[in-house]
Parts: structure tokens; C-alpha cells; sequence
């Protein structure tokens, strides 16, 4: 059930929308989440459609991932995907999908996130054809995955394919600098430091350009960056890019996020390779903190499988 407010002045549903999207798109996450979820309580006086709500839980559930909020967010993107498939046409149904695969991602479980994956890739696929900028995310969320399994080849295939059609596509420079990152874990994990670093250089610059210098994504590039010039040992220019991963991260995710967290591990290493011990030791004592802070209710506790769902849809059908 969503709770009804009592707030006649609230502003229409597809303002609200408009609004989160573009708190979203400038990573103020926590401003986006308070916005969908009045978006919500609007939806229950406008009449929304089933579509609607359903997207509107989806953008819900892609938030509450990028917060950390994992079990709300499988909740809430399981109702997505309910609604979406169940009583929508079209394939919009893979967007939840593909959210719900970036969580098992997120959580450890990479084969479930594989197979939803590739589910939302062939259905992308039937419809759009090959070169659709669907498809590419499709490729691309495909190639993140495949890097956890370390299916290194695999995965590089995938973020080719996904990087040739957004550069294909007018319009879709800002999906390149994930794919671009993805790769430059691939070549880490091979080897070539100086390929990594050139991919990566060119995913902060992009994201520079059109998300901003603080977008959190920037900050998660220049986190990818600043590991591959610790690798090359370059050990001040490692520091000074982690400094400012570790700070937009902190600045856009609450504490004891994942990815926080392990900017301040980096950063902290450097600090130390640079002869900075006392500054590294307060770094590390921070970051150790906020893993053994996050709450253990948040963690392993997933009760809604892709399998589950498909079947429930096909049951609710007969």
C-alpha cells in the first residue's frame, strides 16, 4: 500500500517525474528519491495508468541501488516488473529487469544478474534490431557482468559491441563513459595499464563534459583511474585523483556506501605510498568504520528471483 498525503497543492505526477529525472541526471540521489516517492503518493489521486506506476517504481527501484537500499529496492522493482509485464504491452517490462540485474550484481550474485541480462538483451534484440541504443545498454550491462565472472573476452566483446552503437547513435555520448570504464577493468586484469589508463582518461573527460566535475559518476571514473595510476605506480597523481573520487562520492552517497568506502581504501593506500601514514591510518579507520556500520539486514536477504517472477507472471495469466 502507498501512503495517501493529505497535500492538495503537490505538484502533478509527470512534474514530479520531470523533476527526478533531472535530480538523477545530475546524481543527487537523495533529492530523487524524495521526489519519486511523492510521485507516488500522487499517483494514487491522479489517474496514472498501470504503465505509469509501473515506470514510476522502476525509477524508484534504480535510485534506491544507487543508494545502497537494496532490499526496498528488490521490492519495489519486483512490483515494477509485475505491472509492466503482466499488464502492459511492449517491452518496457525490461527496464526493472535490468535494475534488478544491477542489484544481483551488486549483491553477489552474478549468474542471476547474467541471465536476466541477457533476458532483456534478446528482447531488446527481437524488437530493435542490432544497432539500437537499447541494445547497447543491453551489451553493456551484459560486458560489467561478465567482468565479475571473469569472462574477460567475453566481456570485452559485449562493451565493443555496446560502445560501437552509442558511437553510431547521435545522441548517446554519455552512455560511453561506463562502457569505457568496464573496459579499462578489462585491461587492468590483462595487463596493459597504459590501454586502461587511456580508456579511463577518456571516460572522466567525457563525464566531465557532460555530467560535471561532482557528478557521482565522474567520481567513480576518476576512482577507476586513480587505481590504474596506483597500479603504474605513479603514486602522487594516483593521490590527488582518488582525493577527489573520495570526496564526490562523499559528498553523493550517504555513509557507509560501497563504493565510498572503497575510495577511501584507495585513497588511503596512496596517502601511504606517498609517505602520508597518519593521514592514511585515519582514512582506513574511517573506511573500516562504515563496513562494519552497514546494516546486516541489507545484505543477503533477497526473496525475488527473475525465475520466480516469470513464473508467478505466467500463473497470474491462465
Amino acid at each position: 500500500m502507498f501512503v495517501l498525503l493529505l497535500a492538495f497543492s503537490a505538484p502533478p505526477w509527470a512534474d514530479l517525474m520531470e523533476q527526478a529525472k533531472r535530480q538523477e541526471s545530475l546524481g543527487e540521489y537523495r533529492q530523487a528519491l524524495q521526489t519519486l516517492r511523492s510521485a507516488l503518493n500522487t499517483a494514487q489521486r491522479e489517474p496514472v495508468t498501470l504503465h505509469q506506476l509501473g515506470a514510476t517504481l522502476n525509477n524508484l527501484g534504480g535510485v534506491l541501488i544507487s543508494l545502497g537500499e537494496f532490499v526496498e529496492a528488490e521490492n519495489t522493482l519486483a512490483r515494477s516488473l509485475q505491472m509492466l509485464q503482466g499488464e502492459t504491452p511492449g517491452i518496457e517490462w525490461t527496464w526493472p529487469l535490468n535494475h534488478l540485474a544491477m542489484l544481483y550484481r551488486a549483491t553477489g550474485r552474478p549468474r542471476d544478474a547474467e541471465a536476466a541480462h541477457r533476458r532483456a538483451l534478446e528482447a531488446r534484440q527481437r524488437t530493435y534490431g542490432e544497432n539500437h541504443p537499447a541494445v547497447g545498454r543491453s551489451h553493456g550491462n551484459l560486458g560489467a557482468v561478465l567482468i565479475d565472472l571473469r569472462r574477460f573476452d567475453e566481456a570485452e566483446d559485449c562493451l565493443g559491441k555496446a560502445l560501437r552503437i552509442f558511437r553510431a547513435s547521435p545522441g548517446m555520448q554519455s552512455d560511453e563513459p561506463t562502457v569505457l570504464v568496464n573496459l579499462a577493468v578489462v585491461y587492468t586484469q590483462r595487463g596493459d595499464l597504459p590501454g586502461a589508463r587511456t580508456a579511463a582518461e577518456e571516460a572522466v573527460q567525457v563525464l566531465e563534459r557532460t555530467a560535471g566535475v561532482a557528478h557521482p559518476s565522474t567520481g567513480q571514473a576518476l576512482l577507476t583511474l586513480g587505481r590504474i595510476r596506483l597500479k603504474q605506480r605513479h603514486y602522487e597523481a594516483a593521490q590527488v585523483l582518488l582525493g577527489k573520487s573520495a570526496q564526490i562520492l562523499s559528498d553523493a552517497f550517504p555513509a557507509g556506501h560501497a563504493l565510498l568506502a572503497d575510495a577511501l581504501f584507495a585513497h588511503a593506500e596512496t596517502l601511504r605510498k606517498c609517505g602520508e601514514k597518519r593521514a592514511a591510518k585515519e582514512l582506513e579507520r574511517k573506511a573500516s568504520a562504515m563496513v562494519r556500520g552497514r546494516p546486516a539486514e541489507n545484505m543477503g536477504r533477497y526473496r525475488v528471483s527473475v525465475t520466480e517472477l516469470k513464473t508467478e507472471l505466467k500463473a497470474s495469466k491462465q
